[in-house]
């Protein structure tokens, strides 16, 4: 079984396997509060921890303890540490999922579609006002290829297999 560090930024804990996806997710978060206050708060607000559940993988999902009192963003390691997704993407990444928790903390019910919409238009509003401009054209395009359908995300059983370990880890973390 994969060793897990923890360490915590600015209130948000960070769980991860090896110190350099520990690094960039601490750099995206120093990021983020330093160039948009207002969205780090909710950030903060809304997940309590990051969860970087293996070391290889594209996967990853919001989740909610089983008691309740915390949220979790669930990560695979590659949606970390790729070159291609530098720290200024996962700020933008983090922003995505904190409003994925708003939306379920309504209790309003979405489609996938509409909650990949709200969430989106967040991050794409993030991503120009810090001027990433390549990553917001990239955004749009991979928006319109509909990144939350089993042609992006593999099979309901590749998903569920990847669930199922995240969410049991993120258990065990939470009931330490």
């Amino acid at each position: 079984m994969e060793k897990f560090s923890q360490k915590t930024v600015h209130g948000i804990v960070v769980v991860f396997p090896s110190l350099e996806y520990y690094k960039k997710v601490e750099q995206a978060i120093r990021f983020l509060k330093r160039s948009d206050a207002q969205a780090f708060e909710k950030v903060k607000k809304h997940i309590d921890v990051i969860f970087i559940f293996s070391k290889k993988g594209w996967y990853n999902e919001i989740r909610q303890s089983r008691d309740g009192t915390k949220w979790g963003w669930l990560v695979e390691g590659s949606a970390i540490i790729d070159e291609s997704y530098p720290y200024q993407f996962i700020a933008s990444e983090l922003i995505h999922e904190a409003q994925h928790v708003i939306q379920y903390k309504s209790a309003r019910k979405y489609t996938d579609a509409q909650a990949e919409k709200g969430a989106y238009l967040v991050q794409l509003k993030f991503l120009k006002k810090i001027g990433y401009d390549n990553a917001a054209q990239w955004l749009y395009e991979f928006f319109k290829e509909k990144w939350w359908t089993e042609k992006h995300r593999g099979s309901k059983e590749v998903q569920a297999k990847k669930s199922k370990k995240a969410i049991a880890l993120f258990e065990l973390w939470g009931s330490e």
